[in-house]
């Protein structure tokens, strides 16, 4: 069995990576609202409702797991 021994990631490191993350997520998050506001001011947003009521539906169909 081989083991190597690494140092612990250092705190900037992290703070680096936790932050970069955060940026994403948060990119993610802006992306799919100006999404959400597209749809409703071009009133797609009735299809993505019945698409959803759609899906929740059918999942009701094979029980909870």
């Amino acid at each position: 069995m081989l083991s190597s021994h690494l140092p612990p990631p250092s705190e900037e490191f992290i703070f680096s990576f936790a932050s970069s993350a955060t940026k994403k997520i948060s990119e993610s998050v802006v992306e799919t609202a100006q999404t959400i506001k597209k749809s409703v001011e071009e009133g797609k947003i009735d299809g993505i409702i019945d698409k959803a009521r759609y899906c929740v539906g059918s999942s009701d169909k094979f029980g909870s797991l």
